[in-house]
């Protein structure tokens, strides 16, 4: 073997190397553990319940449990990708006001629950089914469901698992099938289809998740939801794209409602258009519990 050859042999070599460490790195970033602390702030004039909890599968997990006395109406709320239950504050303030009971707690992986992977929503929805249980035990009977981007997909993945006692879902930013989100991830970030830097990274996520893309699909579970939906979406989101949205409206056989924001991206909607928000999911929620 000549030296040009030798050297083109090694630079091959040290490529695929790369590849391989980038990918598993990656794939840490994608589904490893994101652990914080999460501080209730101190301008607030009243306190939480500091709450304790089990998933169905036993991870534990972390939450804050606001109570309004005689009442049993209430509302859990369901935090995003890469993010803890303080981004659901301001909702969980204002719902307080209300007068609900409001429930938002640490997905698995995230803020201050167990340090375990996370999975898109998938095995989320056991943290969603043991927060109901829990909120069940505390007495109450009428829940609504309030998710955000990943949230959103929890709740619409467990439709065909929820109780009874969940008598509305307000779905944000949702999306509709793993294999697509991961794709327009991809390509926001690198420019490129999946196809290209994901031809690694999802073989070895779905072997350390142990389960197949393909089958994280709200689309596929959303036709079993009982409860009334009012579907929330951004016209500039490329992350959750407004077809995407109309495939889910579609789909979904319940009572049904959705509103697309004008120019809002994958953002905080209630930050993006709290007037707007305020009023129409204040509607929704009060029609429904």
């Amino acid at each position: 073997m000549n030296t040009k050859v030798r050297f083109i042999a090694k630079a091959l070599g040290l490529t695929i190397l790369c590849f391989i460490v980038s990918s598993s790195l990656a794939v840490n970033f994608l589904i490893g553990p994101m652990p914080s602390k999460v501080l209730w702030p101190t301008e607030l004039a009243y306190s939480p319940e500091n709450v304790t909890f089990s998933a169905t599968d036993g991870v534990k997990l972390k939450g804050w449990f606001l109570p309004q006395s005689n009442s049993t109406k209430a509302v859990v709320l369901l935090h995003g990708v890469r993010a803890n239950r303080d981004s659901m504050l301001p909702r969980a303030e204002w719902l307080r006001s209300l007068g609900y009971n409001v429930f938002l707690y640490d997905a698995r992986g995230c803020g201050e629950s167990e340090k375990v992977v996370r999975s898109f929503g998938y095995y989320e929805t056991r943290d969603l089914l043991g927060a109901l249980l829990w909120m069940q035990g505390r007495g109450m009977t009428n829940i609504a469901c309030v998710g955000c981007s990943q949230g959103a997909a929890t709740v619409l993945l467990a439709s065909g698992q929820l109780p009874a006692c969940v008598s509305a879902v307000v779905a944000e930013a949702p999306y509709a099938t793993l294999r697509a989100t991961t794709d327009d991830h991809f390509r926001q970030h690198t420019g490129l289809p999946s196809s290209y830097f994901g031809m690694l990274v999802v073989p070895i996520a779905e072997w350390k998740l142990g389960f197949k893309m393909d089958n994280v699909s709200p689309l596929h579970e959303i036709p079993k939801l009982k409860a009334p939906l009012f579907l929330i979406g951004g016209t500039a989101d490329i992350l959750a794209p407004v077809v995407d949205l109309q495939k889910l409206y579609i789909a979904d056989s319940s009572e049904k409602t959705s509103w697309l924001i004008e120019h809002a991206g994958h953002a905080d909607f209630f930050s993006y258009a709290e007037n707007q928000y305020k009023q129409q999911v204040g509607d929704f929620l009060g029609k429904h519990l």
